[in-house]
């Protein structure tokens, strides 16, 4: 089990991370997006908290994604951008 939630933090970690540099977002710009603490968010993209679900659907609504977006491999990601053509 303790193996699932280390790739659900880096997932979690990653995809957080990804999505608020390619918005060019501040942790406090996100944060005030989304409605989250702006410590939250540090932690968060450190893997350093495990967030309640609250906070995931919080994070999801404020960036207007689906929350699985947060929580998909970063492969799944980079396999979907070669699809699309885009490297």
């Amino acid at each position: 089990m303790q193996q699932h939630e280390d790739l659900y933090f880096t997932n979690l970690s990653y995809n957080l991370l990804r999505i608020r540099k390619e918005r060019n977002l501040s942790q406090e710009d996100m944060a005030t997006l989304c409605n989250v603490e702006r410590s939250k968010i540090g932690k968060m993209e450190n893997k350093r908290i495990d967030p309640r679900l609250t906070t995931l659907i919080a994070l999801a609504r404020g960036l207007n994604i689906d929350i699985t977006e947060l929580l998909k491999a970063p492969l799944e990601d980079q396999s979907q951008k070669n699809e699309n053509g885009s490297n």
